[in-house]
């Protein structure tokens, strides 16, 4: 008798970003590390709520409403509705892509330490993570160092550009040569791309690496540049039809379909998705532009420079240990911060976030811990 396959899974171990949180207490009215955009109501999305009173609350297809599908497509160049999976978040498309590409025994090279669950996996599986640090003095990223960390048993690439937190973009010529290695090996790129329609008015895009090879997968979400982390959609634009077949037969095993309220609020979303996210890049300006001042009035206590795109940033604390000045602010003034080495990045930074439509208050209580 055949027999069953195990999905077997560590007792999971908390997020250290998690545990800073808890570690905080209750009671935190704001977030200096808001990694979102400004935050918007379905009255503000111009969304007929008419239309979410009358649906039928069945389940919706597996890979995602097709509507919806072809409404992210037109967001990427040459990319087709079935070359895209919606997923409930980025989270589970991460985890998706690690159940349908992984086993004992594999490396994953990491190019640029970020959230935590692109550099860790709970799979009972002996999966070896290496990172290709970004690097400071302006942050970027150097991938010459990348050939030493690949193997015969690297079976995934993984990064994250608008980098999270830093603000990092990748250069195109370093994002083709990831993409020509990934093709020369053989494997997939998992592209982070959450923050890539936030940057300046001026600035040309960063990169969406699935627009220049097969083998790249983009990682796309509602909650970062749409500022709408309440609508749970997620989704990866795979053109490799063997990992599609594969990240759906994963994602059997977790939501099965996202929502149908969800993608419908998303579905039409998208249709005006162009003033939302040229609202949201102005607040981003703005706030970069009031976090830099701010910073100037105290260089004895902080440095700064800008993030070249994404929404969050990092501050350099030249007095105070980043997790004795998170506690400081959470204590003083019910505002969560959080230190950048909760997401890899070595050194005394602080990790700043400048989507919020309530940035200049966040920025007068941030003021008086610099005092």
């Amino acid at each position: 008798m055949a027999q069953k396959q195990k999905l077997d899974c560590h007792q999971l171990e908390p997020l250290p970003l998690h545990l800073f949180i808890q570690s905080l207490g209750n009671g935190l009215s704001w977030n200096l590390s808001d990694s979102s955009a400004a935050l918007s109501t379905l009255a503000d999305l111009g969304v007929d709520c008419q239309l979410l009173a009358n649906m039928p609350l069945s389940y919706a297809p597996m890979a995602g409403d097709e509507r919806l599908r072809s409404a992210i497509a037109s967001m990427y160049r040459d990319i087709s509705a079935e070359e895209v999976i919606v997923f409930c978040g980025a989270q589970e498309a991460i985890f998706a892509t690690q159940l349908a590409i992984l086993q004992s025994g594999d490396e994953v090279v990491v190019i640029g330490p970020g959230y935590p669950t692109l550099t860790r996996t709970v799979l009972s599986m002996k999966i070896q993570f290496k990172t290709l640090e970004v690097q400071s003095d302006p942050w970027r990223f150097d991938i010459r160092q990348l050939p030493a960390l690949l193997s015969p048993r690297t079976r995934l690439m993984v990064v994250n550009s608008p980098h999270n937190p830093t603000g990092a973009v990748l250069a195109k010529d370093d994002a083709k040569a990831l993409c020509s290695q990934a093709e020369f090996l053989g494997i997939p790129l998992l592209s982070d791309e959450v923050g890539t329609f936030s940057h300046d008015p001026s600035a040309p895009e960063p990169m969406r690496m699935c627009e220049h090879s097969q083998q790249a997968m983009s990682l796309g979400v509602l909650s970062k540049s749409f500022g709408l982390p309440g609508i749970r959609i997620g989704w990866l634009v795979v053109r490799n039809q063997q990992w599609r077949e594969k990240l759906m037969q994963a994602k059997g095993y977790l939501s099965i379909c996202p929502s149908r309220l969800d993608q419908m609020v998303a579905t039409e979303l998208f249709s005006r998705s162009g003033p939302l996210l040229e609202r949201n890049n102005k607040i981003r300006f703005e706030n970069i532009a009031s976090a830099l001042a701010l910073c100037k009035k105290y260089p004895l206590q902080v440095e700064c420079s800008r993030p070249a795109a994404g929404l969050t940033g990092v501050v350099k604390l030249l007095v105070e240990d980043p997790f004795e000045h998170a506690r400081k602010v959470a204590q003083q003034e019910q505002m969560l911060a959080f230190p950048a080495a909760l997401f890899g990045v070595k050194g005394p930074w602080l990790r700043v976030g400048f989507g919020s439509a309530r940035f200049p208050e966040i920025l007068k209580r941030w003021e008086r811990c610099l005092q």
